[in-house]
């Protein structure tokens, strides 16, 4: 169950850590999977650098299928699910999770992101639409690929799907170009050779926008913790500047009740 801290913290953020929310027994056998899959898939060897030729490793339909992941489910994340979307509003999936593999890129420096900001999901003007899951198979610091979200910015983007109306479609570059012309912070954040220190501005000073106050954070963990955040959140992916590989699992789940667009 969240704590009321937890809570408030989601309904503001839009993100709360649940940490040791898997056994560490069960991420180990998950992340086995996952360097299996990548020495048969890709030749990938954990222990040598020189074979992580690619950046981002993908088709894991397989092993999701199989149910590898299931352990993703745990007792700890269906409780806040339960919580977050009502017993009744949501159901277990058939198979959990599918990977997010970030390999390092050599050479390279990390800074905030300005490609591919999404949404998982618009909805209607209900209050939490969908949570996705982030869980780490592997330590995430800084730098090493997590994903970064903007924090606090469901609630805009909430208010931007109630004021176009129920019946009203917003593409994904229609949202961002709406919650742009709010403002300079939100449009630099999108925009290539916005001037400035970007890891300063978004990381650090953040911004009041609409009287929402909002920040970029990295998400980072331990193995076994996870992360549940508002479906509405956006969010991108970021590179790896470290010397390991970023390995998480996520999953949407999504609240049954509400109406979905």
């Amino acid at each position: 169950m969240l704590s009321h801290a937890q809570r408030r913290q989601f309904d503001r953020l839009g993100i709360v850590r649940l940490r040791k929310a898997i056994p560490l027994p069960e991420v180990a056998a998950m992340r086995e999977q996952v360097w299996d899959f990548l020495a048969d898939k890709y030749e990938i060897s954990r222990d040598d650098p020189t074979t992580w030729t690619v950046e981002k490793a993908w088709y894991f339909q397989a092993l999701s299928r199989a149910g590898v992941f299931d352990s993703m489910g745990s007792d700890a994340v269906c409780t806040a699910l339960d919580d977050l979307l009502g017993p009744d509003n949501w159901r277990r999936p058939r198979n959990w999770g599918r990977p997010l593999v970030t390999f390092p890129l050599p050479g390279t420096s990390w800074d905030v992101p300005y490609l591919s900001w999404h949404t998982d999901g618009l909805g209607s003007a209900d209050d939490v639409q969908a949570v996705t899951i982030f869980t780490f198979l592997a330590p995430t610091a800084p730098g090493g690929g997590g994903t970064v979200v903007v924090a606090g910015s469901h609630q805009l983007v909430r208010r931007t799907v109630a004021a176009v109306g129920p019946d009203a479609r917003l593409r994904s570059s229609e949202l961002k170009a709406r919650l742009a012309s709010r403002d300079v912070w939100l449009r630099d954040l999108w925009t290539r050779n916005a001037a400035g220190d970007r890891r300063r501005r978004y990381l650090h000073d953040g911004a009041v926008v609409d009287g929402v106050p909002l920040h970029v954070a990295e998400l980072t963990g331990e193995p076994g913790d996870v992360i549940l955040m508002n479906s509405r959140s956006l969010h991108a992916p970021a590179p790896n500047v470290l010397d390991t590989p970023r390995m998480m699992l996520v999953h949407i789940v999504a609240n049954e009740k509400a109406p979905q667009t």
